[in-house]
This record gives C-alpha cells, structure tokens and sequence, in this order.
C-alpha cells in the first residue's frame, strides 16, 4: 500500500469520526479516547419516534387536529383522560394491524382496510368502556364512537404505520397517542379550575369560577393560549426549550402562516381601485 492510499483511508476515518461527533453518536472528552455513545442507534430513532408524537408534531399543540373532541370534553379532567386513553389504545392497535398488513393491503382498498381496522378496535373500546367504566361512557356520550373516523388515527395509518416496520408503528402509536392525552388533560386542567372551581372532582377553592370556560369561546381561547405556549415558550434560554421544543417548522403550523399572510396581503391593498379623472 502506498503512501497516497495510507493518507486517503486516514482522512476517510477521521471525516467518518466527525460526522460521528455532529451527530452525536460518540461522546469526545478533551485528552481522552473518544467514548462510545451509550444509546444505540434504535433506542435513539425510538425516541425521536416518541417525541415526534408528543411534542414535535403534537396532534393538537402543533397540527390543530381532532378539534372536535378536544374542545367538547375537556370541561373535566375525567373525560378529557378517558378521550385520550381510549384514543391511545385504538390507534396504537390500529398502527400495529395496519403495519402488520402492510403487504397484503394493495393501494386501491387502503382507505376501506384502514376503516374496517380502526372501526374493530373503536367498538372494542366502546364496549370495555360501557362494560366496566359506565360513568365515563355516559360523559363520552357520541365521541367515543365517533373514534373510529378520527382524523388523527387515519392520519398515522396512512403517513406513518403503511409504510413502517411494526415496532416503529407502535412507537408511533404510542408518542402521537400519548401526546393527545396529554394535550387534553393541560388544557382540561385549564379549564375545569377556572369553569367549574374543581380538579378532577375535587374542590381548588375558586368560590366564583368563570362559567365562560365550559363554553365554546372559553375553550377556544384556552386552547389559543396553550398552543401559543407550546409553541413558543417564554423561556428562550432554558434547557428545556433547546432540547424538547425546537423551532417549528412551517409545515408544523398549520394554516395559520397562510391565513395571517393573505390577512396582511389584503390590509396592504387598497381595497378600492383610485378613480380616474376625466
């Protein structure tokens, strides 16, 4: 091997070592041999999986889905955890079957499979949470159901759980699931304090709540706030920001850029075209 070569393979390693270091997969000490990273390769993909879910793209924080049943049942902290647990478990079982079948699902029955699927694992939820938690199914009331078209589910059916091997489909599963219970639960927290002067049944001293926060504009305006806070938290500086919160990304903020831009655009035109002079 001549010297030429020598040279090449040595910067071809240190160059991969580098890379390695940006990346973060070895840990370099100043005077000290370079450490393996203690985390694997999958353990890190699993987490970022899971924390795609629960803050990155959070389903209701970040990507504004499921509305529906977020503002309607989270006037109490009881409804707002059975909603999303019983969404945690129908669509964590749906990305596992939907995964599972991956390869036997041609694209032009997708969409009928992927209902039949969500559907099967909506009523068995259904049914356990009629058989066994009987005061949680009277305050579900239609939305339980009503899981089995929910967008979020379908959402990671198609995006994420069609295309994936199973166990990043449970991750999956897990992190978006996990994030939507824990955005209903925050902002029931929020709103059943101020509302109804309780915290999961339990009195917190507030002698005049606001009955505004039960009602639609209560919730919306305690949801605007929550996402204003998740999205960008006051704290630039912390730790927490810098590793759990990164920058959104513009695809991550819905249609809010878009409707603020064509507001802007139309308050910068002149609504009226001038007149002529004759």
């Amino acid at each position: 091997m001549n010297t030429t070569e020598t040279k090449q393979r040595t910067m071809l390693e240190v160059n991969k070592q580098h890379a390695d270091e940006a990346d973060g997969l070895i840990e370099v000490n100043e005077g000290t041999e370079p450490k393996p990273h203690p985390l694997s390769n999958k353990a890190i993909k699993a987490w970022r999986i899971l924390k795609n879910g629960i803050v990155d793209e959070n389903p209701v924080l970040r990507l504004a889905l499921g509305m529906c049943p977020t503002l309607a049942l989270t006037t109490s902290v009881q409804s707002a955890l059975g909603m999303g647990l019983s969404v945690l478990f129908v669509l964590t079982c749906s990305n596992i079957l939907v995964s599972l079948l991956r390869n036997f699902i041609t694209p032009g029955i997708r969409i009928p499979a992927y209902v039949v699927i969500i559907a099967a694992f909506a009523t068995v939820a259904q049914i356990m949470c009629e058989a066994y938690l009987p005061a949680l199914y009277q305050s579900l009331g239609l939305y339980l159901p009503l899981i089995a078209v929910n967008c979020i589910i379908f959402g990671r059916a198609e995006a994420f759980a069609g295309k994936s091997p199973v166990r990043h489909a449970f991750l999956d599963g897990v992190g978006m699931g996990a994030g939507f219970t824990v955005a209903l639960v925050a902002l029931a927290t929020v709103r059943e304090p101020l509302g109804a002067g309780t915290w999961f049944g339990f009195p917190v001293g507030i002698t005049q709540p606001a009955l505004i926060m039960l009602l639609a504009p209560g919730g919306f305006i305690a949801l605007g706030l929550l996402m204003a806070v998740f999205i960008h938290p006051p704290t630039k500086t912390c730790v927490v920001r810098r590793v759990f919160w990164p920058r959104p990304r513009r695809s991550q903020l819905g249609i809010l850029p878009i409707f603020l831009r064509c507001l802007r655009r139309g308050l910068n035109q002149n609504p009226s075209p001038p007149l002529r002079k004759f």
